[in-house]
């Protein structure tokens, strides 16, 4: 598995070398360029104490693609990402040139076995559900990049269901790069460690329609090992197994009434911790129809993971698998920055929300959600209490423009606000905020 880049690149080059000679091969090439400025204050951390940074990321990206016959083809893809940091203003990682990395590379053989199976393999994007599972192999570098090497078998031969057989690696530091600065890809460093540490995922995800196509559900079973690591002042943290099962079923009730139930198991061990974990996400989804120009959407949701119990000598808290990402807030990331957890270490949460969506305009899409979040175990900087705080995010999403200079050009982008009023679980109370913009030109 952990040669599997080595392996897909030579693969890569001997399919594209055999596809050559094909008259009826197709090279396209595309790209993008993604310009972010965040700023946020007041970050309540694990620990104590608060996180305030500002910076402006700039992200070039550059992809080529061959079609080597009507079922193959090979994809690459070169990022890079810079930054300006405002605050604090020593801090220079990801200063310009950066490096660059090979982000994708994969080969893709379609139609197999009669049509059933189709087959990737290489460094490849994976996203399975809404995220809370499978979604980013690389957390420590944000959202620059969130690839896995990885082998992804999809079997088609079944009425109204598939069947993805999944392969993983994720390198603590990418092989595949010039200018390298030894960025931390699998995990940040926290409080008292320096986790960096190759991980490795075997599973299996099916997917079917449901009954008359009103009840589609999603099960999934995954295995994840993360490899021993050094701690900060040279102990070592021995490897962590462990295995997820879980399902999602995804109701359509009416035309304007849906939902979506995932819930998870998870068990495994760490040295002599025997390791346990569950994930409830639960949302319904009510489309209002016409409210004067508006067409809003309307959804209450619930999210629930759970915590490690201090009085055992085991660890309950639930683990993202591979979905250490903003999931349902980009600020309160930061406040898992500490112990075994790092950034986007979802654990030890009780989030109900609202949430109330709708198209403005016909090029721009506003979400505002309200929820309060709560610790399930009294772990926080203050051990008495449960409350995490209030959270409040508005999402403003827009299209610009399209066909601008090429044909398939455009410009889109966003402006997200947050705020968190921390709760009792902390011994800090000023309230935290986040503002952040984004211009994405694709071609």
């Amino acid at each position: 598995m952990k040669h599997i880049v080595t392996i897909s690149l030579l693969l890569t080059v001997a399919m594209a070398s055999a596809g050559v000679a094909d008259s009826a091969g197709e090279l396209s090439f595309g790209g993008d360029l993604r310009f972010r400025q965040t700023t946020f204050d007041h970050v309540p951390l694990r620990h104590g104490g608060t996180l305030d940074w500002s910076f402006l990321r700039t992200r070039p990206r550059l992809w080529a693609q061959y079609q080597i016959t009507d079922n193959t083809l090979v994809r690459a893809r070169f990022t890079n990402e810079f930054r300006k940091w405002y605050r604090p203003a020593a801090r220079d990682q990801y200063e310009f040139p950066s490096e660059t990395m090979v982000d994708n590379l994969y080969l893709d053989i379609r139609g197999m076995a009669g049509g059933s199976l189709d087959l990737r393999i290489g460094r490849q994007d994976l996203i399975y559900g809404t995220g809370k599972i499978i979604l980013d192999g690389t957390p420590g570098d944000g959202s620059r990049t969130i690839y896995f090497d990885a082998v992804k078998a999809t079997w088609k031969g079944f009425s109204n269901m598939t069947l993805d057989l999944l392969g993983l690696y994720c390198f603590a530091e990418n092989p595949l790069l010039i200018n390298g600065e030894d960025i931390n890809l699998t995990n940040l460093t926290g409080q008292d460690v320096n986790m960096e540490a190759d991980e490795l995922g075997v599973g299996v995800y099916l997917r079917h329609e449901g009954l008359k196509g009103n009840w589609p559900f999603e099960a999934y079973y995954l295995f994840k090992q993360e490899a021993e690591f050094t701690l900060v002042g040279g102990d070592k943290h021995p490897s962590v197994e462990y295995s997820t099962l879980g399902v999602r079923i995804m109701p359509r009730f009416s035309e304007r009434l849906t939902g979506n139930l995932e819930m998870a198991y998870q068990l495994g061990s760490s040295g002599d911790r025997d390791l346990s974990g569950y994930m409830l996400d639960a949302k319904v989804n009510m489309e209002l129809g016409a409210v004067g120009r508006l067409q809003p959407r309307l959804s209450a949701g619930l999210y629930v993971l759970s915590g490690n119990d201090p009085a055992t000598a085991d660890d309950e808290a639930w683990r993202p698998p591979f979905a250490r990402w903003p999931q349902n807030s980009e600020l309160y990331i930061y406040a898992y920055a500490a112990d075994r957890s790092s950034v986007a270490d979802w654990q030890n949460l009780v989030l109900p929300y609202l949430e109330c969506s709708t198209p403005l305009g016909g090029k721009i899409t506003s979400t505002a959600l309200v929820g309060h979040m709560s610790a399930m175990e009294k772990d926080g900087p203050d051990p008495t209490g449960r409350a995490r705080g209030l959270l409040l995010t508005w999402w403003n999403r827009f299209n610009l423009a399209e066909g601008l200079v090429l044909e398939r050009d455009a410009i889109s982008g966003h402006l997200l606000l947050e705020t968190v009023r921390p709760g009792s679980y902390y011994t800090v109370d000023d309230a935290s905020t986040w503002v952040r913009w984004e211009f994405i030109y694709s071609f």
